[in-house]
């Protein structure tokens, strides 16, 4: 009768080197598995936090466009119920002055306050920049893809340039 199984004890030897190598493949794969989740949720928070940061960006510079002052773009950035730590939130307002003689810009000045307004006039281009020192979840792990600086924080950077009505 043939049941397959060798009586010869050889059959129990052959599954213990089975589980040998299944340990020693998890041993060399579980850390290139960890790496990759790690990366996915990098990406995904850092995604996520451009996407916020280009937002914030909108928001400040179709109020700034309207007339608001700095102080009134600050506050509306500060009201924004982000995920971002405003703390880490890096904020410079411009306006670059229309010359209707010859029909361009000038140089980028820094936006003040006339009154209730900003010191940008009609047809002036106002560029409103922010920046957000984002902090990866894996320390230092993405330092050289992520090109992170010496307190493990990647820059994000968002400029938007709209024309004052």
């Amino acid at each position: 009768m043939v049941t397959g199984r060798s009586t010869s004890g050889q059959g129990s030897a052959a599954v213990g080197s089975m589980r040998g190598t299944v340990t020693l493949e998890l041993a060399v794969l579980a850390p290139l598995l960890i790496i990759v989740l790690f990366g996915c949720m990098e990406a995904s928070l850092l995604g996520a936090d451009m996407l916020t940061l280009n937002d914030l960006g909108r928001q400040a510079s179709r109020i700034a466009a309207k007339g608001a002052t700095p102080e009134e773009i600050d506050a509306t950035i500060d009201a924004a119920q982000t995920r971002l730590d405003t703390l880490r939130l890096g904020r410079s307002y411009e306006y670059a002055p229309y010359d209707p003689d010859t029909g361009t810009w000038g140089q980028w000045q820094p936006l003040g306050s006339i009154g209730p307004f900003n010191t940008a006039s009609d047809r002036d281009r106002v560029r409103v920049s922010l920046s957000y020192a984002h902090h990866p979840v894996g320390g230092r792990l993405f330092d050289l893809l992520l090109e992170g600086s010496e307190d493990d924080s990647v820059v994000l950077r968002s400029n938007m340039i709209v024309r004052r009505e």
